[in-house]
């Protein structure tokens, strides 16, 4: 199992982050690699609840099969999708409450076969960099709901 965390201090609290990435259609506005929902996800998720997710990375298009496997609003969301036929990329985002603001860590785990270990080491340091960025955006985006930051991520 390969794993890829990132972690930054927000200054929106917990609760405005978690509205925030309930905004689906949103996406677009702080997430680089985030092409489209062909159907949004059920609002609020729900453990069990499944969706695409069409993205870009590293120049490549596809779709990404989600399904939540846990969610604690405003604390927690764990996903899953398959990358490959034997891959699997587990994502956690993980919010707790730090002074006025929030510590958000992403928790990115690629388990399966050789696989997982392989595209860390090719996309690692990418998705760190996208992440950071992503979080960046995010935070300006709930500071004062315009978008930017998107700029940073490419």
């Amino acid at each position: 199992m390969a794993i890829l965390t990132v972690s930054a201090e927000l200054t929106a609290p917990p609760e405005r982050l978690w509205r925030l990435l309930q905004r689906f259609d949103r996406y677009h506005e702080w997430l680089a690699v985030h092409d489209s929902f062909p159907e949004p996800p059920e609002t609020p998720p729900r453990a069990g609840d499944a969706f695409v997710q069409c993205v870009t990375v590293l120049g490549m298009t596809g779709e990404l099969h989600w399904t939540f496997e846990e969610v604690l609003p405003a604390r927690l969301a764990v996903l899953e999708t398959r990358l490959t036929a034997r891959a699997r990329l587990r994502a956690s985002f993980r919010l707790e409450p730090e002074g006025g603001g929030t510590l958000m860590t992403c928790r990115y785990e690629v388990s399966g076969g050789r696989a997982g270990g392989v595209l860390v080491r090719v996309a690692g340091a990418e998705a760190r960099s996208q992440t950071r960025a992503a979080l960046a955006a995010l935070d300006l985006l709930a500071a004062d709901g315009r978008p930017r930051g998107l700029e940073a991520a490419g």
